[in-house]
């Protein structure tokens, strides 16, 4: 399925919501990999817990949540590092080639 995405996707125009959902997606996709065990099991089973006994109820909490922490992450801490990165790498070639 990933490989005919991948395939696809240069012919595939997105627009409105679709788009601005896929790019949220994409952009969360790193930190979901990084959260989905430990956060999304400590999520499972506190709801467990607290308010249901439900395996559908549990996972669908663990994916919207971790969805969700995963977005927060990039939008808050992902892309302003990045930026602050950017920035400084830009500031020491900049000085570095007026040394030159």
């Amino acid at each position: 399925l990933s490989i005919l995405a991948i395939a696809f996707a240069p012919r595939v125009n997105l627009r409105g919501a679709l788009a601005k959902a896929t790019h949220w997606l994409g952009l969360s996709s790193y930190p979901i990999y990084l959260l989905h065990t430990q956060i999304g099991m400590t999520i499972i089973n506190l709801t467990r817990k607290h308010l249901a006994n439900n395996n559908t109820i549990e996972f669908l909490v663990a994916v919207f949540g971790i969805t969700a922490l995963s977005i927060i992450l990039s939008v808050y801490l992902e892309i302003p590092i990045q930026r602050m990165l950017k920035n400084n790498y830009k500031k020491i070639r900049l000085r570095h080639s007026a040394q030159i």
